[in-house]
């Protein structure tokens, strides 16, 4: 049973994109309708479209936006890493309460620059200092995938459960990427 929901387009709290130890020059999380980025080779980086259906629902959140037409390079992450922060979630209410958000991820679409090197990482808290590594892939994964789980399963069910959704940019050694 779907008990609170965050479609981006009416957002339910206040969610923070980028915090103080976030090093990107390009590509830091918004909140916006998505504009669609291609390869060289004309394969979608960027997806056009949020997971959300029904009419109205256009925004999401996302690393960058570049302008209608834009390249692979136009506002990708670059410099570092980017972080968006979820509002902090009273759970206990709640009897074994689960989470669902859904993700898209590209990380070696053809002709780029840095295939395969790039982290997409998910961190969950109960307290808000303490974080627990939920997700981390450098797997490209160019559709909306659907991730749920139960939240005691990672943390304890507290006032003070948070998310935070990291995309960062590594840099291979002796490559000026």
């Amino acid at each position: 049973e779907t008990v609170q929901f965050e479609d981006f387009d009416n957002e339910q709290g206040d969610w923070t994109e980028g915090v103080p130890s976030d090093g990107a020059t390009t590509g830091e999380w918004v909140i916006d309708i998505p504009i669609p980025s291609f390869s060289d080779a004309g394969v979608m980086v960027q997806t056009d479209e949020d997971v959300t259906e029904g009419s109205g629902n256009v925004a999401c959140a996302l690393t960058g936006n570049g302008s209608v037409g834009g390249g692979i390079g136009e506002n990708d992450v670059d410099g570092g890493k980017t972080t968006l922060v979820s509002p902090v979630f009273d759970l206990t209410q709640y009897d074994d309460p689960a989470i669902t958000y859904y993700r898209y991820y590209t990380n070696s679409p053809p002709s780029g620059a840095n295939p395969g090197a790039d982290w997409w990482q998910v961190e969950l808290t109960s307290d808000g200092t303490n974080w627990v590594m939920f997700e981390s892939t450098q797997t490209s994964d160019p559709s909306w995938r659907r991730v749920a789980f139960r939240v005691a399963d990672h943390v304890d069910v507290t006032t003070d459960f948070q998310m935070r959704f990291v995309a960062s940019d590594s840099i291979r050694p002796g490559q000026n990427l």
